[in-house]
């Protein structure tokens, strides 16, 4: 037991050390790491876990993007879910639930060994494509909605292989993996590598103000769920209180 008192005292004075403004956040920060899961936020956009609504579990991410062009995102890596290239990706899927219009999108940051990441667009950035798919809610607003890589959705592509703008072409994923063509172009992704996923909310460039929850993105059968985990500081505040109940009934 004086080992793990004084393990959990390390633990919780380095944690309220560096994050002593984070204190009163406890037992859940954002932003966060969950496991598989980066939160992102900033310009007043917030990203706080919440159990007032959930698809899967008990707990979704609350996506609140102000109208003065805050933001806030999920990212997560592929490696968990044994994935290296767009080829490598077998299948797909993540819940959202949004206002009408506005649910939120799934982004693969890519990088292709055949495209120079010197282009036009993501000039020394360590990446040269960003492909944005977008699913619907039209008529179905403020419900959890599954989005999956079997449905053709639009996907928007921004690459430096192709300087005049993004690409815009609705299809499947296995669509996507394989050659495709638009406007007399020919694509082919399928060799590059997939460097992380961003599930982020809203439409570029809009003024209003907006609240959407995102919840389990399934890749391959590997689920990154959207459930938050205690800080190691508040892991020992519990521990310790569990054993000073136990002692007291001692």
């Amino acid at each position: 037991m004086k080992k793990l008192i004084s393990i959990c005292a390390v633990v919780i004075a380095l944690s309220f050390g560096a994050n002593m403004v984070r204190a009163a956040e406890l037992p859940y920060t954002t932003p966060s790491i969950n496991g598989d899961i980066t939160t992102m936020q900033g310009s007043g956009g917030t990203f706080p876990w919440t159990n007032s609504t959930s698809a899967a579990g008990n707990w979704s991410a609350k996506l609140d993007w102000p109208g003065s062009g805050g933001y806030a995102q999920a990212r997560v890596y592929p490696t968990p879910a044994g994935v290296t290239t767009v080829s490598s990706v077998n299948s797909w899927s993540y819940w959202a639930k949004a206002p009408e219009d506005y649910i939120p999108n799934l982004s693969f940051v890519l990088d292709d060994p055949d495209i120079s990441n010197n282009g036009p667009i993501y000039s020394g950035t360590g990446y040269d494509t960003v492909v944005t798919i977008w699913p619907t809610n039209n008529n179905l607003g403020d419900t959890w909605l599954q989005s999956t890589s079997s449905q053709s959705l639009e996907y928007i592509v921004w690459t430096n292989a192709y300087s005049s703008g993004p690409i815009m072409k609705e299809m499947t994923w296995s669509q996507f993996e394989n050659p495709w063509s638009q406007w007399g172009n020919n694509f082919d992704f399928s060799n590059a590598t997939v460097l992380r996923m961003n599930i982020s909310k809203g439409v570029i460039g809009t003024n209003q103000t907006i609240i959407t929850y995102a919840d389990d993105f399934v890749m391959n059968s590997y689920t990154y769920s959207f459930e938050p985990v205690p800080e190691p500081a508040t892991i020992c505040l519990l521990s310790l209180g569990a054993l000073s109940l136990l002692l007291r009934k001692k």
